[in-house]
């Protein structure tokens, strides 16, 4: 059993995954339950086709190294980009 479950970029417990599960049966029965597993078993497949056609990497378009994201830094609003004048 995984330590965590991805749910469409969520890393959850499997704990907290039952609770989630619970949760859309009794708000949306059965029919939403097996909807919901449908869409994250495609998603989970098409995660993994991605990660393991882009190599060793991570997937997505950020590269990784030792846990961490390689590129544009930017920690809060005043690393943006600053919007060219005279628009």
């Amino acid at each position: 059993m995984p330590s965590r479950i991805d749910v469409f970029g969520f890393h959850m417990i499997p704990k907290h995954v039952a609770l989630l599960l619970l949760f859309i049966s009794l708000t949306m029965g059965t029919v939403g339950l097996g909807l919901f597993v449908f869409c994250l078993s495609a998603y989970n497949i098409y995660q993994r086709q991605s990660s393991s056609s882009s190599g060793s990497g991570g997937g997505g378009s950020s590269r990784w190294k030792d846990g961490k994201a390689l590129g544009a830094n930017i920690k809060g609003v005043g690393d943006l980009p600053k919007p060219k004048s005279g628009g």
